[in-house]
């Protein structure tokens, strides 16, 4: 009895370990209420991926509280310097636009927010960009694990 206790013990001990490692880390600034014109687009800020140490989860919530967001897409670069947009695999299907044509009814509640799992390549840095079709309001959060 004492042997299989003490390898349940290691076991809870080592599962414990490994979630405590699996760190979720929210960038909630990407864009906070960011006014976008018509016709025209914004552009994060750098996000410095490697800095995360992720395994490779990611998810982007979108929030867009006034007009339409054409599409959002996510940029990324090796050197910070050479942007390129990432196929992304999103929801089990490969694309470089995500959430389009999205407005303030847009989401599974019709409140103008949604959330996607994605996935893209090896990257050093990288960004989003939304394209907006009318004047839009939006917020843009990153998690990353």
């Amino acid at each position: 009895m004492k042997r299989l206790s003490l390898v349940v013990s290691v076991m809870l001990v080592v599962c414990v370990a490994l979630a405590a490692n699996s760190v979720v880390y929210v960038i909630n600034d990407v864009f906070k209420a960011q006014a976008i014109a018509a016709g025209t687009n914004a552009v994060s800020e750098v996000c410095d991926i490697g800095g995360y140490k992720p395994e490779g989860y990611f998810s982007l919530q979108l929030q867009n509280t006034t007009g339409v967001v054409a599409y959002v897409q996510v940029e990324i670069t090796n050197d910070d310097a050479s942007w390129v947009v990432a196929d992304l695999l999103v929801q089990g299907a490969y694309t470089n636009r995500i959430f389009e044509n999205f407005s303030e009814t847009s989401g599974p509640s019709a409140d103008g927010v949604d959330l996607v799992g994605i996935s893209f390549p090896l990257c050093k840095s990288a960004r989003v960009r939304c394209y907006a079709t009318s004047n839009s309001s939006v917020t843009v959060a990153l998690a990353i694990q």
